[in-house]
């Protein structure tokens, strides 16, 4: 199906990327050993996160919702909008339109 959106894609996926970035443990994600992630260079860790972005955006568009650790990405349909939690905390609302 996909998601609808009428921004820049890559501004979106810098935001996903800025909001995925907070979650803890996030190399769990993709079966990378921590001890690996932590010497990876900054630079590194983030083109991995803008992977994991695209990832979970076009995930999105084939499920509303997804977990990662203790974080939750959820797509509002109605709206238009991307929802980043980690645990109870609000972290970033973006917008696709």
């Amino acid at each position: 199906m996909g998601l609808k959106y009428n921004r820049e894609y890559e501004a979106i996926i810098d935001e996903l990327a800025s909001a995925v970035s907070k979650i803890d443990h996030l190399n769990k994600f993709i079966d990378m050993d921590q001890e690996i992630w932590d010497n990876l260079s900054n630079q590194q860790q983030k083109r991995y996160t803008k992977t994991i972005s695209n990832d979970i955006f076009y995930a999105l568009g084939e499920v509303d919702k997804i977990t990662i650790g203790e974080a939750t990405i959820k797509h509002n349909t109605g709206k238009h909008m991307i929802k980043v939690n980690i645990e109870d905390e609000f972290i970033k609302l973006i917008n696709l339109t």
